[in-house]
């Protein structure tokens, strides 16, 4: 795989889905495809994640739960002429509430559902 493509898998264990590239300019549909090969990164800690906060962990956390289905309002982040995806790096409202749906959906309620990514959370992320 060049560094122009990634190819998914469905989660239902299948074959191809879909194959993105950046050349064509669009964004894929993911909901129900994961990342082939993609060992889960570890957790970076609290630190990098809040208000005021800019870093590529931030992108990273936007760019899975958009690929999970519980961030498609996140997209706009990934505006293409934003070369060095500088807006999707920060955080904000937004990607609290993606995450926020993502804890929820984990059957997790009050402080443990408060938008802010956690060591299980992150896990969880990609252990699905």
């Amino acid at each position: 795989m060049n560094g122009q493509e990634a190819q998914y898998r469905s989660r239902e264990g299948g074959g191809l889905v879909s194959s993105y590239s950046h050349t064509y300019g669009s964004v894929p549909t993911m909901a129900a495809t994961t990342y082939v090969d993609r060992p889960m990164p570890d957790f970076p800690g609290d630190e990098h994640f809040g208000e005021g906060r800019t870093n590529s962990w931030i992108l990273i956390l936007r760019l899975r739960l958009i690929a999970l289905g519980h961030a498609d309002d996140q997209r706009t982040a990934l505006e293409w002429d934003d070369d060095d995806l500088s807006a999707a790096q920060m955080w904000d409202d937004k990607l609290r509430a993606a995450c926020t749906r993502f804890q929820l959906e984990q059957g997790w309620r009050g402080t443990h559902a408060d938008g802010f990514p956690t060591p299980e959370t992150w896990r969880r992320l990609w252990t699905r």
